[in-house]
């Protein structure tokens, strides 16, 4: 950026800090001009935009502002400068191209046309990180990239504003996909800017907002801007409500199919809810690591929802995982770590679930086979079998436990009812003493993680291997990956069916099992 474009509003680096200018001009005593400059980290700061008692600018953050010489900050660059940067420039004795590190000789006008061809070409660019500040020259950007689909501006702190993306987006006629993600400067959308915002993104239909600092109504407008948008993330910007203000209902296009909020402060199931109506094509929500203690969907609620993902939520009671039975829809479903499965082991978790969720056909991206469901069901049975024995002659017990289990008696019709004394079975908590193998765990590739020696039934399916190596390494069942080396670690065999025993893999005394992950 020029030092005649610096203004009000510019960001500028300085000595390795970001800032936003609130000021330019005089503080006397001293002569010259100043920047005042609040940084986004405030240790940079020295005071909050005064000096000897005169208030030349006010920062958000108390203490956060300081005075520095225009000299000492750089002010980014305009788009086609860092375009030059990173894909092509002519900056070599011969005025050759530079293209991926080599130089390309060209002579007189091919020179030119070779370059634009190449930049013509282009329907991705990646100028992540590359302190773009500015559109520059008016066309410009048109002229050079007039194919191009994909952009990433992904880590831009120096990009001020939304008038600037809309100044480069508005020369980029077929823009498919945009990711502005922890560009800082976007967190403010102003209102009178809404008109030209919609003509520079008329064919935009993916947006990535992560980490911007963008509240729930800024994104809102953003949203009206964007009306063939199809997937929308705006993970970790503390959004903590998602109503309008006036308690009205923002406007979402009615295309949207991707909406992702994860890591944000969300804690009312209600606000999505809420916006359900609009939200009648939408077939991916992920609200992982919210703070979401509950969840219920009804009947016919998000018609089209295919995945959903619940991942490191508060949800504490079975009732939230029930009501999503009434979603057939949907297929896939992330939900682990969260107050409900503290309790269960991996296996007991993963069969619970899919139990209640007759639909889904992956949990925690690991695919559900017919018989792994046959399993599921029949354990649910087993698993709440003696709660319902001790309930059967109490008339209120009964109708609570059936609330609790909606799908239970449905899943004995199907299946029917263990032997009592199965049901009332304890989990076994002695040594086999016969049929038990003895082996060695092993993590390859991580000498921070201890070797273990266990003796196992042989009839242990992998699935609860998975669940007793969980417990002992802290690493979720759906992630792990098992293997066994024999006595004479001359041959690695796969444990790639969660369902079948170790002796179906011919596991002996003295083999080695391999956990990755």
């Amino acid at each position: 950026m020029a030092d005649s474009s610096v203004c009000v509003g510019s960001r500028c680096l300085c000595d390795g800090y970001y800032g936003t200018i609130h000021f330019i001009g005089a503080v006397p005593p001293t002569s010259g001009v100043w920047l005042g400059v609040e940084w986004d980290d405030p240790s940079r700061g020295k005071h909050s935009g005064e000096h000897e008692g005169v208030v030349y600018f006010k920062t958000r953050v108390s203490g956060s502002g300081s005075f520095v010489r225009l000299k000492k900050v750089f002010l980014g660059c305009t788009f086609m400068e860092a375009v030059r940067s990173k894909y092509g420039r002519t900056d070599d004795e011969e005025g050759g191209i530079m293209l991926g590190g080599q130089t390309v000789e060209l002579v007189g006008m091919d020179k030119v046309a070779r370059k634009q061809s190449e930049w013509s070409q282009l329907e991705e660019v990646s100028l992540r990180d590359m302190d773009v500040s500015s559109a520059g020259p008016r066309a410009e950007i048109a002229t050079a990239l007039p194919n191009l689909k994909r952009l990433n501006l992904d880590q831009s702190p120096l990009l001020p504003n939304w008038e600037t993306v809309s100044d480069i987006a508005s020369q980029l006629q077929h823009l498919d996909s945009l990711d502005l993600s922890e560009d800082r400067g976007l967190g403010h959308v102003p209102v009178d800017l809404m008109e030209s915002l919609s003509a520079s993104f008329l064919t935009l239909r993916t947006l990535y907002l992560n980490r911007v600092g963008i509240s729930w109504n800024n994104l809102a407008l953003i949203l009206q801007a964007v009306p063939r948008l199809e997937a929308v993330h705006v993970c970790e910007n503390n959004i903590a409500s998602l109503r309008f203000e006036g308690d009205e209902k923002p406007y979402i296009p009615e295309g949207l199919q991707l909406l992702n909020l994860e890591k944000n402060c969300l804690s009312d199931w209600s606000d999505i809810v809420r916006l359900e109506p609009q939200l009648k094509k939408l077939k991916t929500l992920i609200l992982t690591d919210n703070r979401l203690p509950s969840i219920f969907l009804e009947k016919k609620a998000f018609p089209e929802l295919k995945s959903l993902s619940l991942s490191g939520n508060l949800i504490s009671q079975w009732p939230s995982v029930t009501s999503l039975a009434s979603v057939p829809s949907m297929l896939q479903l992330k939900l682990k770590d969260c107050p409900l499965l503290k309790d269960e082991p991996g296996f007991s978790a993963r069969h619970l679930i899919i139990a209640l969720l007759p639909h889904i056909t992956t949990l925690n991206r690991s695919a559900i086979s017919a018989r792994e469901r046959v399993l599921s069901e029949r354990y649910y049975i087993k698993h709440y079998g003696a709660k319902w024995l001790d309930c059967k002659s109490d008339e209120s017990a009964k109708k609570a436990f059936l609330l609790e289990h909606p799908l239970f008696l449905h899943l004995v019709d199907v299946h029917g009812l263990p032997d009592e004394v199965l049901m009332r079975q304890k989990p076994v908590t002695t040594a086999l003493k016969h049929g038990l193998i003895s082996v060695s765990v092993r993590c390859p590739g991580r000498p921070e993680q201890r070797s273990l020696d266990k003796k196992l039934p042989a009839t242990m399916t992998v699935q609860k291997l998975k669940g007793v190596l969980q417990r002992v390494y802290r690493v979720d069942t759906s992630d792990q990956r098992l293997s066994y080396l024999d006595s004479r670690g001359d041959c690695e065999i796969q444990l790639d069916d969660d369902l079948k025993q170790l002796n179906f893999f011919s596991i002996e005394s003295g083999d080695t099992i391999l956990l990755r992950w």
